[in-house]
């Protein structure tokens, strides 16, 4: 509003002057409208600053409304030169109709595209809000499922102690100690196992990611699969961005499970530890048969399950190279397959159009 008026002030003796000129009129009106319109986008920007700021972050857009203003000064600048040594004649005055008439149609498609990159802006925060939801569900689930894997536990657990009963009634201390031998014993693996899969969440401060491990790993040990989890700090940033990192991390932890299901012990290891620049995943599985070279895995369409359904390293691939700041390596040595991907903080994200 404070350029507008501005504006207004600085043209307004010329405009009386030549007020009665079609031209002048014309020309004036187009400035205005255009104002108008600048001044509404950077209102309506500015009533949601995070929108703003991103809007402002992005190169294209930043370069297109320099651009616009730039055409609006030196239409305007040109309109000024020549009206005042060609004003009367009539080739100027059809000269000067197309021109405004041509910055409007330019106006008209900046307007567009702008609000366009606003919406996909929008559409795609609300994408990212969807992803997280997904992610806090699937949470929800599986401590739903650890809770009644320990009401199943402590129901089972006092059953098998109250069974304990008749033997010591009895004094029969040798069929005492074959029972505890044959279903006592056992339960400190059933014991290990589950507060393993508490323990996992411990220090993953990150939901969504909290959430794609745990159903992971949830996942993994339901297939009887050994599976280790080492977190050694508290996992709380990582400069990517999360939808991408989950999908990441499900790729990869997909593609271990597979694999190791083939194996007569199927093993998963994974780390997660929290350097001073970075943040590094190690993902490491076995597998049973032969792959081919690592180049041929991230191929699209390439697999070992059969023709065309080997999606999930070229998408891993294709996700990972719009940052800058990842390292992906990938390694095979006596049946064990590593990934390891680190991503490191403070770095500039690149976006590949």
């Amino acid at each position: 509003y404070f350029m507008f008026n501005i504006i207004k002030i600085l043209f307004f003796n010329n405009i009386t002057k030549n007020f009665f000129k079609v031209n002048y009129i014309l020309s004036h009106f187009n400035i205005y409208v255009t104002w108008f319109f600048i001044m509404f986008l950077i209102q309506k920007l500015f009533s949601k600053k995070t929108i703003f700021i991103k809007f402002f972050l992005n190169l294209r857009t930043t370069t297109l409304l320099s651009l616009t203003y730039l055409l609006t000064l030196i239409t305007y600048c040109t309109n000024s030169l020549l009206n005042e040594k060609f004003s009367n004649s009539s080739n100027f005055i059809h000269f000067n109709r197309s021109l405004f008439l041509i910055h409007f149609i330019f106006l008209i498609f900046i307007i567009i595209f702008i609000f366009g990159m606003i919406k996909k802006e929008k559409d795609f925060e609300l994408h990212q809000n969807k992803i997280t939801l997904s992610n806090l569900k699937e949470y929800a689930n599986n401590l739903e499922y650890l809770h009644n894997q320990n009401r199943k536990f402590k129901h089972d657990y006092i059953n098998i102690f109250l069974s304990m009963v008749g033997y010591l009634e009895n004094n029969d201390i040798e069929g005492l100690k074959i029972f505890f031998n044959k279903n006592i014993l056992p339960l400190n693996g059933n014991i290990k196992n589950y507060n393993f899969k508490l323990d996992l969440l411990k220090n993953i401060e990150i939901i969504e990611l909290k959430g794609i491990l745990s159903s992971k790993v949830i996942k993994a040990k339901e297939s009887g699969i050994t599976v280790t989890l080492d977190v050694t700090e508290s996992i709380y940033n990582i400069d990517i961005n999360i939808i991408d990192i989950c999908k990441v991390i499900g790729i990869l932890l997909d593609n271990a499970i597979d694999a190791s299901l083939k194996c007569n012990n199927p093993i998963i290891k994974i780390a997660i530890i929290n350097k001073e620049t970075s943040v590094l995943f190690v993902i490491i599985n076995n597998f049973k048969e032969d792959l081919p070279s690592i180049d041929k895995l991230f191929i699209e369409g390439f697999s070992t399950k059969g023709t065309n359904r080997g999606l999930g390293l070229s998408n891993l691939k294709e996700t990972l190279n719009k940052y800058n700041n990842i390292l992906l390596d990938t390694s095979l040595q006596k049946n064990l397959f590593t990934q390891k991907l680190e991503i490191f903080h403070n770095a500039n994200i690149k976006e590949k159009t």
